[in-house]
């Protein structure tokens, strides 16, 4: 009887766990379709705010400037929330890759510091940078480092003090170079550090 019983609970369990796979999957996929979706309108919008701030479609005052800024700003959040929520998707089905090749630090930086100069600017925040003269070349994913750098500096302007300062350096150390970002917000508490590494989870301060 009791072996009965044990291959019965063997079967439901796979059930479940199939089930459980089967909605991970569909999960995954609404995921992506829905971040390939945002993609067409978050493009159009950025590419008619670039013609406004170019003038083509007559005079930009300050005050409109400003406003169209701040559109720009808020369309790149959107385009980083799309791909950061591709990324997880791609890690739960194995499916994320890595375009590793030889880089130069100078130019990770030089892609995504002018996003990050821009959110500092609107939010009247002080950010500097400071690389070090002849950096080695690097070997990994020039995109996907820039992301990482740029997803940190964004939370350091988010988390800063007042008045802000975010500073963001490139330095060689040893056989390595460190990309760092340090705000003079009040940082993490230790006891509140665990939830960095849990999934729709914030410090409480």
């Amino acid at each position: 009887a009791r072996s009965s019983e044990l291959v019965e609970f063997n079967s439901v369990l796979s059930r479940k766990l199939r089930r459980q796979g089967r909605v991970r999957e569909k999960a995954m996929e609404f995921i992506d379709h829905v971040s390939h979706e945002f993609r067409t309108p978050l493009a159009v919008i950025s590419d008619y705010v670039s013609i406004l701030l170019r003038g083509m479609a007559g005079e930009v005052k300050p005050e409109q400037k400003l406003l169209l800024d701040t559109i720009t700003v808020r369309v790149n959040d959107l385009g980083r929330m799309a791909d950061d929520l591709l990324d997880v998707s791609r890690l739960k089905t194995n499916g994320l890759c890595f375009q590793r090749r030889p880089i130069s630090p100078q130019s990770v930086v030089e892609n995504v510091f002018p996003a990050i100069h821009q959110k500092a600017n609107l939010r009247k925040i002080e950010v500097s940078l400071e690389t070090e003269s002849d950096l080695p070349m690097i070997y990994g994913d020039e995109e996907k480092i820039g992301r990482a750098l740029l997803n940190l500096a964004m939370n350091g302007l988010k988390f800063c003090g007042e008045p802000g300062k975010v500073a963001i350096r490139v330095t060689e150390e040893g056989s390595l170079v460190r990309f760092s970002v340090r705000d003079n917000g009040q940082g993490i508490p230790k006891s509140e550090r665990k939830k960095l590494f849990r999934r729709f989870q914030q410090c409480s301060n």
